[in-house]
């Protein structure tokens, strides 16, 4: 017969590795990406979830300091056998004669149960872009927008 104080020490072990599963984790999907330039005005002094201005897709290069674009992403978790995405990938790039250049990206950690991830960039140059958001080890396209700069 096995010692009691044994078989505490594999039962302890047994929780244990099973809390480390992967089988019982949830996994972000985008379900909306708004491009804008502001969060909105009525919702920033709320305790609740921020909200986007309405999107937009042209944007205006206003000084040597840049143009700022806001880029929100509404998160829906859903339960699932793959892992979570602790951390998402903001990427933008900018049209150059039909091939795409990198320009800036940003990762961006995301709790477990968000709703809702932002980020923004200083654009200095006019052209078109386009934001590609992925998990940060991946490059599995979970949203992407295009946006224009001009003068």
């Amino acid at each position: 017969m096995e010692n009691p104080h044994d078989m505490k020490v594999n039962f302890t072990l047994f929780i244990c590795l099973l809390s480390l599963s992967p089988f019982t984790t949830n996994a972000q999907k985008v379900s909306k990406l708004t491009i804008t330039d502001n969060l909105n005005m009525t919702g920033r002094f709320t305790l609740g979830k921020p909200k986007p201005e309405a999107p937009k897709d042209t944007f205006y290069l206003l000084t040597e300091k840049g143009t700022q674009v806001l880029f929100y992403a509404e998160l829906q978790n859903t339960d699932s056998v793959s892992l979570v995405h602790p951390a998402l990938k903001f990427t933008a790039y900018k049209d150059q004669n039909g091939k795409s250049e990198w320009v800036v990206d940003k990762i961006i950690d995301v709790k477990q149960d968000a709703t809702y991830v932002m980020t923004a960039f200083n654009f200095f140059t006019t052209g078109a872009f386009k934001i590609i958001i992925t998990p940060e080890e991946s490059k599995d396209v979970l949203a992407q927008g295009d946006f224009t700069i001009t003068k």
